[in-house]
Parts: C-alpha cells; sequence; structure tokens
C-alpha cells in the first residue's frame, strides 16, 4: 500500500525514473504549475526495506531519492529527455528541512521541481540543473538543487571504456549505528580514526535496483550519513542540510576508503579510490536533544 494524498496516483513507469522494481518508484507524474515548474506527487511505501517511513523528521536519504525520481520524471516526461539517456549528477544539496510541528500523517508529500537549466535534448551531452521543494502541510518542508550531464548510451560508454555492468559480493564487516545485513555499507577501516572502508553489496535492492557499472550516489550518501552516525553515536540522528559533490566514478572493484573530519557544527566525507579523491558530501548534523 502506498502512501498518497489521492488515492489514485500510483507511482510511474519505473523507466522514467530509472528503475526496475515497482517498490522502488516513489514519485507519480509531473503537472505543469508554470514554463519551468511542475508538481510531482510522491507515492510513498508504508513501509521500507533502506527507508524509514514515517519518521519525523524525515528520513533524509528518501527526501534526496525521491528529488532524484521527481527530477528525472519532469526531465523526460516533460521535457522530452529520451528514455535511456544516463544522468550523471556532479551535485546534489538538501537544506532548509524544517519541521512544522505537524503529527505523523501516513501521506506521502508534494515535490515541486523547477528546471533552471537543461540543455538541448535532442544532443548526445546536455546539462541540467534543477532546484525544488519537498513539503507536507503541517509536518515539514525541505529545500534542494541538483545539477549533471545527461548523456546518450554512446556518449556514456566512450567516457566509461566499454565497462560492463559488474560488482564484487558484499564485504564483510559491522557498521556502528547499524545491525550488520544487507543495508551495512560501512566496515572496520585501518584503525585511523573516523576512518572506514565502503561495502559494496550488488545485491542490495536499492542502491543496485538494476546493474550498474559504478557505485551509485545513493550508496556514497548512505555511508555519508551513517558515517556521521557512528561519529555521533546516535544511530537514528538525520542530517539537517546535505551538499555532495561528485568528482569522479567510484568503481565496484576497487577499495574505497571513507574518511569523516569532524568541524563541530558540520561533518565532511570524503571518499578515495587509489589515494584519489572522489566525492565530498558536507552534512550538517541534528541538534543533540536537551
Amino acid at each position: 500500500m502506498r502512501q498518497t494524498n489521492d488515492p489514485s496516483i500510483g507511482p510511474v513507469d519505473g523507466r522514467y525514473v530509472h528503475r526496475v522494481s515497482a517498490s522502488e518508484t516513489f514519485v507519480g507524474e509531473a503537472s505543469p504549475l508554470g514554463r519551468d515548474r511542475f508538481s510531482v506527487p510522491a507515492v510513498w511505501p508504508r513501509v521500507h526495506g533502506t527507508y524509514r517511513m514515517g519518521a519525523h523528521p524525515p528520513d533524509a536519504l528518501l527526501l534526496c531519492e525521491t528529488f532524484r525520481q521527481a527530477s528525472y520524471v519532469v526531465c523526460h516526461m516533460q521535457r522530452g529527455v529520451p528514455l535511456g539517456r544516463k544522468f550523471l549528477l556532479s551535485h546534489m544539496a538538501l537544506s532548509g528541512v524544517s519541521l512544522l510541528g505537524g503529527p505523523r500523517v501516513p501521506v506521502a508529500p508534494t515535490v515541486t521541481v523547477d528546471i533552471v537549466e537543461l540543455g538541448r535534448v535532442e544532443s548526445e551531452s546536455a546539462s541540467v540543473r534543477v532546484a525544488g521543494e519537498i513539503a507536507l502541510p503541517g509536518a515539514f518542508r525541505a529545500s534542494l538543487t541538483a545539477s549533471g550531464a545527461i548523456l546518450s548510451e554512446r556518449i556514456y560508454r566512450r567516457v566509461r571504456g566499454g565497462l560492463a555492468p559488474s560488482g564484487p559480493a558484499a564485504a564483510p564487516g559491522a557498521h556502528a549505528g547499524r545491525a550488520p545485513s544487507s543495508n551495512t555499507v560501512l566496515a572496520s577501516g585501518n584503525g585511523e580514526p573516523n576512518t572506514w572502508r565502503l561495502v559494496v553489496n550488488t545485491a542490495h535492492p536499492s542502491h543496485f535496483d538494476h546493474p550498474l557499472d559504478h557505485v551509485p550516489g545513493s550508496l556514497l550518501l548512505d555511508a555519508a550519513r551513517s558515517a556521521m552516525r557512528a561519529a555521533l553515536g546516535r544511530p537514528e540522528a538525520e542530517p539537517t542540510s546535505i551538499d555532495a559533490s561528485f568528482q569522479g566514478f567510484v568503481e565496484l572493484a576497487e577499495p574505497t576508503k571513507v574518511r569523516l573530519a569532524d568541524g563541530g557544527e558540520s561533518m565532511t566525507v570524503d571518499f578515495f579510490q587509489r589515494g584519489e579523491h572522489r566525492a565530498r558530501v558536507d552534512l550538517v548534523p541534528p541538534r543533540a536533544a536537551s
């Protein structure tokens, strides 16, 4: 069963959000609010194996994934980006998470997506930049942005050198702040403080809903939040702000070092492969309960 304001609304065809499983599709069809603004209903399941449904504050990674999907729906269904195109996000941010004091209710929010920049959709390489908001009246509101490139299959394969989707099995190791399971994303590092090894489980039903030739951004965000939780010693803590930059592909077959730097009011999580910096996620942790 889905959480939605309108029982007649169901999730879109998974191709429009680059998902295979219906259980991993979290949005419905977009409606125009203006030339460059669109409304997209979130269609959340009541229970999910990766995201905390009905949480207050809301699951930050669920908000990011919902906004990603809503943006893809708008690009494909409202702006004509052909199916089969590859979206490579270089940046995603979540900010301004405001709890409005309302009770937890079994209804999903509405997503507003503004197209800030979109190149020629018929070209084999186009830039894209979106901004928007996810809101549930009386409960919460959050602002989000994302940017990157949209590539044809031919250009993508050229960029990736023809690398086929594949990957190792789940790496061993426990994670502070989450019981060992298919959701484990961090394993013990080399003994350095606030340092871990990324666990890449290509059988994970959310992060690897379909075959990929690289580590997805959703897994990196999950690992960054897990590192924050481990450093805080608060396994349920949700960041109030996320600012993620992806400098390069994180390869499936390469060991990935995850390192957290605690700045007090904010934390920075960096990802390295072969000593090269691949991604950075800045997080603002929640205030400690008084």
